[in-house]
């Protein structure tokens, strides 16, 4: 099921939606036609206010918002480092090799390359029992940065 709400009112970068009700405080949200990246800081009743984090000229009320479920979150990991990225983790020297000099709206890229194969060094063995907060492998980025890979909060087996 689509969860979506409309634009009732936009004043710079907040906006407010009605038919917001099934949305949550800090899920992100796609904002408008150009899917503007934000996220709900308030609900009251069926109407939520809406943090937008790209420029809003040019959104218009009636437009639509669309709920993801999630909240605002950034993707961390191999291939972060030595790359530079603006506040919601938009590729800035990607956008500028595409021969934008301004970060277009609504551009969605993807900070990390996840095609790209990285060695990792396994810490466990098939048949290990592993709880929570444990670590099971390490990637190793450049000569000083290590990335642990742990078993998530509440898994174990």
């Amino acid at each position: 099921m689509i969860r979506q709400g409309n634009i009732i009112y936009i004043n710079g970068p907040v906006v407010r939606a009605d038919h917001v009700e099934d949305f949550m405080v800090r899920e992100m949200v796609m904002v408008g036609e150009k899917k503007l990246i934000g996220e709900v800081v308030s609900l009251e009743n069926n109407l939520g206010t809406i943090q937008v984090y790209e420029e809003t000229s040019g959104l218009r009320i009636g437009e639509k918002v669309y709920g993801t479920g999630k909240p605002l979150s950034l993707k961390l990991g191999p291939g972060i480092i030595g790359n530079i990225f603006d506040g919601i983790e938009r590729p800035l020297s990607k956008i500028y090799d595409s021969g934008f000099k301004f970060i277009p709206e609504g551009i969605g890229l993807v900070s990390i390359d996840e095609k790209k194969i990285w060695d990792v060094e396994m810490m466990v063995k098939p048949g290990d029992i592993l709880k929570s907060g444990e670590i099971f492998a390490k990637i190793q980025e450049t000569t000083i940065i290590v990335h642990k890979v742990m078993v998530p909060p509440g898994l174990k087996g």
